[in-house]
């Protein structure tokens, strides 16, 4: 719990001390940031009136692990033929630095869609913006520290990994979209 806090309070400490290799320690903050962001995504159906299945948690639980450690992989790869001295611990430990601060900022916004308040709304929206500023420069810090690499090749990866997940996206959409639409037919 104290990792989940030094984080966000001293991130450069925290990036520092990810170079000391504890590949246990980056499974528990991605663990925690996935539990994190399973709350957020309860809090929005509440707020609808309705309740999310427990398939759809566990699914969605899984599949962010999945694609955290997929990702990883990607971060890896794109660092070592850019130069970077680094392997999957450290590509990893690049993304579930950055993903933590965002996964706190949705389960602020999702608390805060649960109340009516505009003062709330306000307050919400100022506390993930901190968070997502904090969530990119830890990104550059953590490949460049991790990776050894200058600012130049941290901001090559970073368009690289944002346009690969958008690619995945749009794939992702494409592909439920041909499944529904096949499905459909069947009915």
């Amino acid at each position: 719990m104290d990792e989940l806090i030094t984080l966000i309070r001293e991130p450069v400490k925290s990036i520092a001390k990810a170079k000391n290799r504890n590949m246990m320690r980056t499974y528990k903050l991605l663990l925690a940031e996935w539990i994190i962001i399973i709350l957020a995504f309860l809090a929005v159906p509440l707020a609808a009136g309705s309740v999310m299945g427990l398939e759809a948690i566990v699914a969605t639980f899984v599949m962010g692990i999945v694609l955290t450690l997929f990702f990883g992989y990607l971060m890896t790869l794109a660092m070592k033929i850019l130069g970077g001295k680094g392997d999957f611990y450290h590509g990893l430990t690049v993304l579930v630095y950055t993903v933590y601060p965002l996964s706190l900022g949705a389960l602020v916004m999702s608390i805060v869609s649960l109340t009516a308040s505009l003062i709330a709304m306000l307050l919400g929206l100022i506390i993930v913006s901190v968070l997502a500023v904090m969530s990119f420069a830890m990104f550059f810090r953590t490949i460049m520290d991790l990776f050894r690499v200058d600012a130049i090749r941290a901001f090559i990866v970073f368009q690289m990994m944002f346009l690969e997940f958008y690619i995945l996206l749009i794939l992702g959409m494409a592909g439920a979209s041909a499944f529904l639409g096949s499905a459909a037919t069947l009915v």
